[in-house]
């Protein structure tokens, strides 16, 4: 398996560059709502990744030659998803230190 983070200063300069990506948010909805990265996606997953059911991406249909980037708020259990993405066939990687990092990056750019 190849390495499974990924930092927020990279995926940034992908985004910036214009770079396919999906980012996967796969935090509880009621934090969601609170914050999440533009342009994410949500998937409902956090309980049952903590509870190792590796059946949870079964019926994503996502391109495989996107990269998923995946994150939770600081970037544990994203590792758990990047983790089973890539054993399905994924180019997936887990946003290191999750949205805090995502959050710190982007308000020292401004």
């Amino acid at each position: 398996m190849k390495e499974l983070e990924i930092s927020v200063q990279t995926v940034v300069q992908k985004l910036n560059k214009g770079e396919d990506m999906l980012l996967l948010d796969i935090r509880p909805l009621e934090q969601r709502k609170v914050s999440s990265i533009p342009g994410s996606i949500h998937r409902e997953v956090y309980t049952q990744l903590v509870e190792g059911d590796d059946t949870i991406f079964d019926e994503e249909v996502w391109d495989k030659k996107i990269p998923i980037i995946t994150f939770c708020g600081g970037g544990k259990t994203s590792l758990l998803a990047a983790a089973l993405l890539q054993k399905k066939g994924y180019l997936a990687w887990s946003l290191q230190g999750g949205l805090q990092a995502w959050n710190q990056v982007q308000s020292q750019s401004k």
